[in-house]
């Protein structure tokens, strides 16, 4: 077991598959361990977002091919795939097939945000409670998005990720799902959408949903494996407003508020599952910073930056707990604190149930239903004529880059990694070409012949 174990770690690092979730964590790190129970989250969680649901309708087996590899790898003797209820074509889809896969079950899930959080979902499923500062496999349990299993199978196969499902969304002609390579430029996934319907002066473009994504300034730039959608949106949109808000500007606008919003904690996932993280207190921890305990500083590592804070967790809407995490963090950082301690046989509180936040509502609130698209498929693949292959979007070392300007290059060549040694990834050629620039962010590749 364990020489097969190595052998699908060595090549799923090789491949390159790392967690579509926003952390981007290399695959190879979850399957690197004994579990009893691996789980496909099959939710996309985000609103607005359809692209592992496209990849779920037309890829069935893929996903549970993969499931069956990470099961391998980890001896794990029990498969889940989770899927929201309210899909009703790909459940069925899922039914069949599993029927003739006895040792992986099907999982229904109410659609609510942030039902897809790798805590709230093992606690839904197997009803344990992962501890506060560790993570699934820390009671037995690998999980992974959908597209993360279909690389995983792909991978142990010898493909590695060059490419991957996009929602193209928001302010754009055709909304849809494009296969796009790696490294494709956000302008050219837009455009392959048929453009943005407002004048580019007017939108922000974001790296993935309303609630997680983040804010892309250069548009020349590539998307990364875990860029799960490129939304566009108004400048004076609710979302544009919250996501280009900093920690100082936030501070200004809320100077003179005090008290404490007990609405916050109580829509918190993580503390509503036990965790000792209590944003409605951060009203008190930016405007009295010598007053925060050493606990409370630690909690900022255990937010899980789900957003719901920001749109409807406070009273008073200027204020943000998520950016006050965030700068609490950076404070941790300096002082070389990364990660929270571990607390074991934590109590998932009472509100948990109480406090559910319907996607469809949270769409509402945040004034994003209109852009709601039902059933995307995932369209014809695109090649661009240049890619920029980002170097640093994965958790851990950046990748370092092993070829040079002018070099030519084929689709899945290795162009960068990061040492073997180091928590990283493998990049490979997301086109046939030839390279061009090199530098510490990404590595250009101009579509063409390869000789």
């Amino acid at each position: 077991m364990k020489r097969k174990t190595e052998e699908i770690v060595s090549a799923i690092r090789n491949a390159g598959v790392v967690g579509s979730e926003t952390l981007g964590l290399p695959s190879y790190i979850k399957l690197n361990g004994l579990a009893d129970l691996v789980i496909a989250n099959g939710s996309e969680n985000e609103p607005l977002v359809h692209s592992e649901k496209a990849l779920l309708r037309e890829r069935p087996g893929l996903i549970i091919d993969g499931v069956k590899v990470a099961m391998e790898a980890t001896g794990a003797k029990k498969g889940i795939i989770a899927i929201k209820s309210c899909d009703v074509d790909i459940v069925d889809s899922f039914r069949k097939l599993l029927k003739k896969e006895p040792l992986i079950g099907l999982y229904l899930l109410e659609d609510y945000y942030p039902v897809g959080d790798e805590h709230l979902l093992v606690y839904e499923i197997t009803k344990k409670v992962v501890p506060q500062g560790g993570d699934p496999l820390d009671i037995g349990i690998v999980i992974d998005n959908a597209l993360g299993f279909a690389q995983v199978y792909q991978g142990v196969h010898g493909k590695p990720v060059t490419e991957r499902p996009v929602t193209v969304t928001g302010e754009v002609e055709c909304p849809q799902v494009v296969w796009v390579p790696i490294g494709t430029p956000y302008e050219e996934v837009i455009n392959i959408a048929g453009g943005t319907t407002l004048n580019c002066k007017d939108v922000v473009v974001l790296d993935g949903g309303p609630m997680k994504g983040k804010v892309i300034s250069q548009l020349q730039e590539g998307i990364g494996k875990s860029t799960t959608a490129v939304l566009v949106l108004p400048k004076d949109h609710i979302v544009s407003k919250v996501k280009q808000k900093t920690l100082s500007q936030m501070v200004k606008e809320n100077q003179g508020v005090s008290g404490e919003s007990s609405k916050v904690a109580d829509l918190c996932p993580r503390y509503q599952l036990g965790h000792d993280i209590y944003p409605d207190r951060a009203f008190m921890n930016i405007h009295f910073p010598e007053s925060i305990r050493p606990s409370e500083l630690e909690s900022s590592l255990l937010c899980s930056g789900c957003s719901l804070c920001d749109y409807m967790g406070s009273e008073v809407s200027t204020f943000s707990p998520r950016l006050v995490y965030q700068g609490l963090r950076k404070e941790l950082k300096k002082r070389g604190v990364s990660k929270p301690h571990m607390r074991q046989g934590i109590k998932v509180r009472e509100g948990l149930k109480n406090n559910r936040v319907s996607t469809t509502y949270l769409r509402k609130r945040i004034n994003v239903d209109h852009y709601e698209q039902d059933k995307m498929l995932i369209g014809e693949k695109k090649l661009p004529k240049v890619v920029r292959i980002p170097l640093l979007k994965h958790k851990g070392s950046p990748a370092r880059p092993v070829v040079f300007e002018g070099q030519p290059v084929r689709m899945g060549d290795v162009v960068a990694f990061s040492p073997p040694s180091e928590l990283g990834t493998t990049y490979h050629a997301s086109i046939t070409g030839k390279v061009g620039e090199v530098n510490e962010q990404w590595i250009e590749i101009f579509k063409g012949r390869s000789s």
